[in-house]
This record gives structure tokens, C-alpha cells and sequence, in this order.
């Protein structure tokens, strides 16, 4: 077995050639994973050569791969073959990967499976507002990996040059902010961008009285944190 894993224009691409055996599958699974994780990508393309089947996942290594897949519901892989048998293996993954709730497809042409891959169906325009440096950064990281286009400020008079220079269709807001507060940086974006932008406030407040601050301040919504990502994946769609 041999296999090549590197980067393409917007998505990891590995190919795969003689592969045989259980191991040798679980390795080059195990590997990509650690690849993807590496170059935070969240699009796989996985071209498989002259290589045997797989139709028992729980032997290749394949089955925990896709319980992996299934926890990041903003990954896309495609799996692409010119094999009749390996088409219809991966079209048997393609079905158990929807039920476990991974999104993976099966192809047999690469410029399709690339065109699904890269298709950013509800790619939104998103500020976050957030002064906690590492909850910005790694909710930067998460929302970049669902495929939206992120810009991110730390106080509230950022937030309101960002929104004026970007054009956000989406802002998600932390109401504890020093200075300018939350709910008065919510209050200033509806009245300079109207009721075409949506506000969204993530915060720690939990309160009754918080929840009708932010509605009164123009929030379309209230959430609390911590929060849980395929919620917000179902969010944003």
C-alpha cells in the first residue's frame, strides 16, 4: 500500500493504491484524521486506486472514522472510485455514514465530488464579538471549519467599525463586554444595519432579566454558553 495526503484549494485531498488489508486501512484512516486535524480543514477528498473493497467497516478502521466524522457535523468527505466494487463499498459507507450522522458521499467522477465538496450552500458573513481571547479564538476556529467567513472583535466599539466595514449578514455577541456593553453595541447594530442583520447573543447572563435586555436590544436570540456545536451548526443553516 502506498498513499499521498496534501493540501488542495480549500479541502485536504489523499489518494490511496493497493490497499489489502484491515491494517493497512486503519492506518491510512488514522493518518488522514491527524492530517485533517493538523491543517484544520473540514473537507476531505479521498481518491481509492486498484485497492480491495471494504464492506465490513468494523475490521478497517472505517466504522470509528465515521463515529469521529459524525462529532464534527460541518466535516464533508468524498470518497471517489473508477471500480465497480469499490463504488459499491462506498456506497454502502455512504449509508452508514448517514446513520451515524457523518456527511460523507460516494463519487465516481472528481469533479463532482469536488463541486460537492467545495459548495458552500448557507456560507454566511459572520462578526464575533468576544473579549475572552481563547473562547474568540476557538469559536473563530469552529465557525471557519463550518465554512463561514469570520471577522472577530474584543470590544464593543470594534464590533460596531467591523459591522460597518464588513457587512456581517450574522452577528454573535457577548453581552459582558468591557465599556460598551453588549446590549448597547445589539441596540447601535439594529439601528445603523436594520432588521436584515441577525444578532444572536452568547453569553454567560442566564437571566429572565438578561434574556428581555437582549430582546429589547434587538437580539434575535439569546443563548447561553457553553454552547453545543451542533446547535449551532443547525443555527446557522
Amino acid at each position: 500500500m502506498r498513499f499521498t495526503i496534501e493540501r488542495a484549494d480549500g479541502y485536504l485531498r489523499a489518494e490511496i493504491w493497493d490497499r489489502r488489508t484491515a491494517e493497512e486501512t486503519e492506518t491510512f484512516l488514522r493518518t488522514l484524521a491527524e492530517a485533517a486535524r493538523k491543517h484544520a480543514t473540514a473537507r476531505v477528498l479521498i481518491w481509492v486506486h486498484s485497492s480491495l473493497p471494504i464492506f465490513r467497516v468494523e475490521r478497517y478502521g472505517a466504522s470509528a472514522y465515521l463515529k469521529e466524522l459524525s462529532s464534527k457535523p460541518w466535516f464533508r468527505v468524498a470518497v471517489v472510485a473508477d471500480q465497480a466494487d469499490i463504488l459499491a463499498a462506498h456506497q454502502y459507507i455512504e449509508i452508514l455514514a448517514a446513520q451515524q450522522g457523518a456527511n460523507v458521499r460516494s463519487f465516481a467522477d472528481e469533479e463532482l465530488a469536488e463541486r460537492w465538496l467545495l459548495s458552500t450552500g448557507g456560507r454566511r458573513r459572520v462578526l464575533l464579538v468576544e473579549d475572552n481571547a481563547d473562547q474568540s479564538r476557538s469559536m473563530a476556529l469552529l465557525l471557519g471549519l463550518m465554512g463561514h467567513e469570520v471577522s472577530c472583535a474584543t470590544t464593543g466599539y470594534a464590533a460596531l467599525d467591523s459591522a460597518r466595514g464588513t457587512q456581517p449578514s450574522l452577528v454573535i455577541l457577548d453581552l459582558g463586554l468591557p465599556g460598551l456593553d453588549g446590549f448597547e453595541v445589539a441596540r447601535r447594530l439594529r439601528e445603523e444595519h436594520g432588521t436584515s442583520l441577525r444578532i444572536i447573543a452568547l453569553t454567560a447572563y442566564a437571566s429572565e432579566d438578561a434574556r428581555a435586555r437582549a430582546r429589547d436590544a434587538g437580539c434575535d436570540a439569546h443563548l447561553v454558553k457553553p454552547l453545543d456545536p451542533r446547535f449551532l451548526e443547525s443555527l446557522l443553516a
